[in-house]
């Protein structure tokens, strides 16, 4: 993309991606008011200030499009960030209200939607856009698709490196895990749709699989595999149990 032409990005979040995960709910999918009422406190808009904080974001003339309140605007407008709000949704917002961002985006002709959220967030945009690359910065509790930066530093890297040209995007899976197995003791994930997504393999998540079957030797060499994709960068890592 050059970089004379102002890049546009649909900028989302999720307010409530993630409360479950640290009061044991192993999800949030409609449990967000038990999430709060056993003491969670959101933290996907923290995520995204900290991928929208990053210094990379100067290097690159950029139109954010969002949606109003905790959806998106209050994040831009914390960070200094120039944005234009394309919807306002209600206070407590939900999966449709999601849909209907992404659609605006679309109608906008966004070059690129970033979103901080989850693998179900991942859905609801795939779901209302097939054919604009997105990308998530994670908050989510279970992240098992492709679509993700390792962390909201990488995301922005990623961003703005597509966006003057760097980077390449791939076609990457977006999957979702049934909650209400998952906290019944059965993991079971669904293919739910493909999304292209801005590519580096030292800064994107790679799509996670549930292994049901095979001996310890086959899971090793699958586990050093997916080592040696993130630590090609020649870089000095701590590995720890989970």
């Amino acid at each position: 993309m050059s970089q004379e032409k102002t890049a546009k990005i649909g900028f989302l979040i999720n307010p409530i991606a993630g409360l479950g995960g640290k009061v044991g709910l192993k999800g949030t999918d409609g449990l967000a008011g038990q999430a709060l009422s056993r003491g969670a406190i959101p933290q996907s808009e923290e995520r995204a200030k900290a991928c929208l904080q990053s210094p990379i974001w100067r290097s690159i003339d950029i139109q954010f499009f969002t949606a109003g309140g905790s959806m998106g605007e209050n994040a831009l407008a914390s960070c200094g960030m120039a944005n234009e709000v394309i919807c306002s949704p209600p206070q407590q917002s939900g999966a449709a209200d999601t849909i209907a961002a992404c659609q605006e985006f679309g109608r906008r002709k966004v070059d690129l939607i970033l979103f901080c959220g989850g693998d179900g967030t991942a859905r609801d945009i795939a779901s209302a856009n097939s054919d604009i690359p997105i990308l998530g910065i994670p908050a989510g509790v279970k992240m098992q698709s492709g679509v993700f930066a390792i962390s909201p530093q990488a995301a922005a890297e990623l961003a703005v490196r597509y966006l003057e040209g760097d980077l390449k995007l791939r076609q990457t899976e977006i999957v979702d895990v049934d909650e209400d197995l998952y906290r019944s003791g059965e993991l079971a994930t669904r293919l739910y749709a493909t999304a292209l997504t801005p590519y580096q393999p030292t800064l994107v998540q790679e799509r996670k699989r549930i292994y049901l079957s095979g001996d310890e030797e086959e899971f090793k060499d699958q586990i050093a595999l997916f080592a040696a994709e993130f630590m090609r960068d020649g870089s000095a890592y701590i590995i720890g149990a989970g």
